[in-house]
């Protein structure tokens, strides 16, 4: 579980360096969901309550 968080955690601060560089952010969202196989709606359901 702790690794699975930092996982999360490294690809959200990727996808926001994107972003940052000016990347779209819908062609990194895809880019990251495809590699790490995820969508920001699993991620959203996998937060504990108390973060959201």
């Amino acid at each position: 579980m702790h690794n699975d968080l930092i996982k999360i955690i490294e690809v959200i601060l990727k996808i926001i360096f994107l972003i940052l560089q000016g990347t779209p952010s819908a062609e990194a969202t895809q880019m990251f969901a495809t590699k790490y196989n995820f969508s920001f709606e699993d991620l959203w359901k996998a937060l504990p309550d108390n973060w959201k």
